[in-house]
């Protein structure tokens, strides 16, 4: 962008004021000189509330108010701007997101006099595409981390060089076929997603909760020794086993956890693996002793 010799008078005020992107015009040390109707009615100031201010002090909220005036100053001392984005805060105090084309105005003798800033709103875009990202890691019905998504944190933290291991629980519901072919599908689902509402609260923020499919969940507690592990399974099947209010019923179905210990170096799949097998041999051994895995009726029963 080349540089543009300009004096004060030169800038343009009607022009400024009715373009449709949001124009802040700042003077050599990041205060505003002029901001127009489209960055007004974004921000939800007047003109006189921000006029002589530092830009960073009006437009960023105090956690970013520091990225903000290093931003502008870099802006400033460029050659000719440059692009950045940025959050603008507005007077009730919520973040937008603002994708800038900064221009510096020079004097006859090349000194920095003004910094305009036109800006396009792109929150409305920022949200869609953080949308998207959330669709593709996550499972529509539960809200748990997918399988994909799964498969990459199991990886990272069997990683021969950065991972911490991770206790791996291989969870499959005992009973949920008849909730299905008994109740219909909605129930089932409202039940999916109660378990794993319930799931998440058993775990540590650092811990990762997924559905696989089906009426499969994972949990990956990382960092987590066999004690640890062994005790997280327990409390899994207790949880799970206490009834389920679902569409007037009520509900209940077992669980099967298949629990191990991964250390870095290992496969995805040998851990995985490994789990599922327990699980199948837990499951195996309920069978064998008749455990009934779901009972089910009426609210008022």
């Amino acid at each position: 962008m080349a540089q543009v010799p300009v004096h004060t008078g030169s800038l343009d005020a009607a022009a400024l004021e009715h373009a449709g992107a949001l124009v802040v015009v700042l003077d050599d040390t990041g205060r505003v000189l002029r901001m127009n109707a489209t960055a007004r009615a974004a921000q939800g100031w007047t003109e006189g509330d921000v006029l002589g201010r530092y830009a960073w002090e009006v437009y960023a909220s105090e956690d970013d108010r520091a990225e903000a005036e290093r931003s502008i100053r870099a802006a400033l001392e460029a050659a000719s701007g440059g692009m950045r984005e940025s959050a603008f805060l507005t007077v009730e105090g919520d973040r937008q997101r603002v994708s800038w084309i900064d221009s510096v105005l020079r004097s006859p003798e090349g000194e920095p006099r003004f910094l305009v800033c036109v800006g396009i709103d792109v929150t409305e875009q920022r949200q869609r595409e953080a949308q998207l990202r959330q669709l593709a890691e996550t499972d529509a019905l539960t809200g748990l981390l997918n399988r994909v998504s799964f498969d990459a944190a199991l990886s990272d933290a069997l990683d021969a060089g950065t991972g911490l291991g991770a206790g791996l629980l291989f969870c499959d519901l005992d009973g949920f076929k008849a909730i299905n072919d008994t109740h219909g599908h909605a129930a089932g689902d409202a039940l999916l997603a109660e378990v794993a509402r319930r799931l998440r609260t058993l775990v540590r923020a650092s811990d990762v909760v997924a559905r696989l499919g089906g009426d499969e969940f994972v949990v990956l507690c990382l960092g987590a020794g066999r004690p640890e592990v062994k005790a997280l399974a327990t409390r899994v099947e207790a949880a799970v086993r206490r009834p389920f209010a679902v569409s007037g019923l009520l509900l209940r179905v077992g669980v099967s956890v298949g629990a191990t210990v991964g250390t870095p170096g290992e496969t995805p799949e040998e851990v995985l693996g490994t789990a599922d097998k327990q699980m199948y041999a837990v499951k195996a051994a309920r069978r064998a002793r008749g455990e009934s895995g779901v009972r089910h009726g009426s609210l008022s029963a």
